[in-house]
């Protein structure tokens, strides 16, 4: 991922408001990575509570929380006061 730059898709920086997710949690994941994965195509990034979808283009599709349980963007934010 080193020599692609990162840009966010509209539905990305969508989720990232409705998340209370920063640019910088979305950079710091994908470089500072725990464990990554490929599916449907494209990279996931997880580190900490965040997942990170990137395309092969550098596109960031969508930000997910690191979760097997169900949420939803209430939840999303709420991770920081934990």
């Amino acid at each position: 991922m080193a020599a692609v730059a990162l840009v966010p898709s509209r539905h990305a920086l969508a989720v990232m408001a409705a998340r209370g997710v920063r640019w910088g949690e979305v950079v710091s994941t994908v470089s500072q990575v725990e464990v990554t994965d490929r599916h449907d195509g494209r990279t996931r990034y997880f580190r900490g509570a965040l997942c990170v979808v990137v395309a092969d283009d550098g596109t960031v599709v969508t930000v997910l929380l690191r979760s097997q349980a169900q949420w939803d963007d209430c939840a999303a934010r709420a991770r920081r006061r934990e």
